[in-house]
């Protein structure tokens, strides 16, 4: 499988559309299929209680974890 890294700015970007149509936020789990190296879950963390991510790529969630 090959890795598609998320860059910063596209990241906020999602998460605020996200805070925005209410999908994510305060009291809310959030769940990121394919985490990859967790950029997404890292910032969906700052506003949901939540956060479950996976992957099949174990050297992806290595880094996530970090």
């Amino acid at each position: 499988m090959e890795q598609y890294p998320t860059s910063a700015h596209l990241t906020a970007c999602v998460i605020q559309l996200a805070c925005d149509h209410g999908d994510l936020g305060s009291g809310m789990s959030c769940l990121d299929l394919g985490c990859g190296t967790g950029m997404l879950s890292v910032a969906a963390a700052f506003v949901c209680d939540v956060v479950i991510a996976v992957d099949c790529d174990t050297d992806a969630l290595a880094v996530a974890r970090e």
